[in-house]
Formats: C-alpha cells, sequence, structure tokens
C-alpha cells in the first residue's frame, strides 16, 4: 500500500504541476489525498510491526514527529520553490524526488525482509 500510496502521489505532483483546466485539479488533489490517507495510515502499521515491543512507544513517537515536522515544514519549502520557480517546476521536482523513498519501500517486502 505505501509504494501505491508513492506512486500516486508522484502522479498527483505532475498532474498539479501541468494542470490546466479544473478536472486536472480535482484529479490530481483526489490522488494528493488518497495518498496521504494510505501513505501515513501504512507507515504506522509497518512501524508497529517493525519495531520490538518494548521500542514501539519510541518508534511510533519518532515517525509521527517527523511526520508533523513535515507538516510544518513542507508548506514553507514548497511555497518559497512555487513562488521562485513556478509550479511546473516545483511539482516536477517534487515528484522526482519521491522516487527516493519509492525505490526504498521497493526493497522492502513482508515488512522487514529486504530482497
Amino acid at each position: 500500500m505505501i509504494q501505491q500510496g508513492i506512486l500516486s502521489l508522484i502522479l498527483s505532483a505532475f498532474i498539479l504541476g501541468i494542470f490546466d483546466s479544473e478536472l486536472m485539479l480535482y484529479v490530481g488533489v483526489s490522488l494528493f489525498s488518497f495518498s496521504s490517507a494510505v501513505v501515513v495510515s501504512s507507515l504506522n502499521s509497518m512501524t508497529s510491526k517493525l519495531a520490538a515491543q518494548t521500542e514501539k512507544g519510541t518508534k511510533l513517537g519518532y515517525l509521527r514527529s517527523g511526520g508533523q515536522l513535515g507538516r510544518a515544514f513542507g508548506p514553507l519549502i514548497i511555497s518559497i520553490f512555487y513562488w521562485a520557480f513556478g509550479p511546473l517546476l516545483t511539482f516536477s521536482t517534487t515528484g522526482i524526488l519521491l522516487l527516493i523513498p519509492l525505490s526504498i519501500f521497493m526493497k522492502i517486502r513482508d515488512y522487514g525482509k529486504v530482497e
């Protein structure tokens, strides 16, 4: 599910970077909201399953703290890039950078077995 969510996020980034109609905007935002719901829930589940019983709270706390930092600084950084470079470069770069976590999660199979 994490891979599907990240793929959906990549697609939404490219659509939002080039949209020229209201329909494309709705499609891009819908894919983005799907990604947000799927990726966050799946990461919480995977972290909970991979962490040792005595470390679950700590590991989930780190994950949640990282997510909150992303929610705090992400919009600020993206806004600066958007106004400096425009939507196409901003969203295209975002989509390309999302290939990094996608490649990491493509190596993970069955909760922790790396192939």
